[in-house]
């Protein structure tokens, strides 16, 4: 692969690229040699051998293709396809996400996740570890069946798993109302808070909870404005983690789970379109393979 795709790629620009293919090697420019020999019947020929053999359009889509590091036009073509509608925003299937997880279930298009009687409600994982830059969001909204004695009904996002936490909590609970930042140190021993800012968010009502994470920098977006914005000192790629009800006895509706990447990549747009466990099972095999992990049961970030 000699070829790198442009941050925003469109079809219509790699057919044009695919048509200079065809009309370099019919002028019988060599520039277009290196491209075409990747094709099997081009193998170690000369260049003078390949401008003198017949050549078509799907010739040298084909071989466009390999040159950008897949398989086929086709596969070419569903990746793009993919990379414009993440980028556009895709609203994920609460199914997918929770799978047969304790004190949820589905009403509609929302997740309720019930009182979890002193425990988490939910704590899931989904996506992929190369995810880095994106804007995840959901509408939460927290009813006013709960005590409250122990902390506030909450909504958590967490960029790179379990390391980093972006909260949400309710106007109630002793843990106070706003939003609060933290993330666990490069060696995983201590929590570090880096943000809280004191917001009333009321009962009853549904309001939109996102963050923006360009790693290492983190941004929580309440309702459209911007509320905390830092860069922080650990990365923050990874699987994004949701966690809600984190030791409340309220309950939590939730609709509207979209992700949008910014730039996305080969691999995000992969992992995207695979569910979370083939995603952590692939970058375990990886890094073994790099010698960056010993064996399959070890899973540590």
């Amino acid at each position: 692969m000699s070829r790198s795709l442009p941050a925003t790629p469109t079809f219509e620009a790699l057919k044009k690229q695919a048509k200079q293919v065809l009309k370099a090697h019919k002028d019988g420019n060599v520039s277009c040699c290196a491209t075409l020999k990747l094709l099997s019947r081009f193998k170690g020929k000369s260049d003078a051998e390949i401008l003198n053999s017949a050549l078509k359009l799907a010739d040298a889509q084909f071989a466009l293709a390999m040159d950008y590091g897949f398989a086929s036009w086709a596969q070419l073509k569903m990746f793009l396809d993919s990379s414009a509608k993440v980028r556009k925003g895709v609203i994920l299937n609460w199914k997918d996400i929770i799978g047969d997880k304790p004190n949820c279930r589905i009403e509609g298009g929302d997740l309720v996740v019930e009182d979890p009687k002193g425990k988490c409600g939910l704590h899931v994982e989904f996506g992929g570890m190369s995810w880095d830059n994106y804007r995840l969001g959901v509408d939460a909204l927290i009813e006013t069946n709960a005590s409250q004695k122990m902390v506030a009904a909450n909504v958590q996002f967490c960029p790179r798993g379990t390391t980093v936490y972006c909260q949400m909590f309710g106007d109630v609970g002793r843990w106070g109302n706003g939003f609060n930042l933290w993330h666990w140190d490069i060696e995983g021993k201590k929590e570090i808070q880096v943000a809280h800012v004191v917001n009333a968010i009321a009962l009853n009502t549904w309001n939109r909870f996102e963050i923006i994470v360009e790693s290492p920098s983190v941004g929580i977006v309440f309702n459209g404005e911007k509320v905390i914005d830092k860069r922080l000192a650990v990365p923050t790629y990874g699987m994004p983690g949701l966690i809600v009800n984190y030791g409340s006895d309220a309950r939590v509706r939730l609709k509207n789970l979209m992700i949008q990447f910014f730039q996305p990549t080969r691999s995000q747009v992969e992992e995207y379109e695979n569910d979370a466990v083939t995603n952590w099972t692939n970058y375990k095999r990886r890094e073994i393979e790099a010698g960056l992990r010993k064996s399959m049961d070890d899973n540590s970030l």
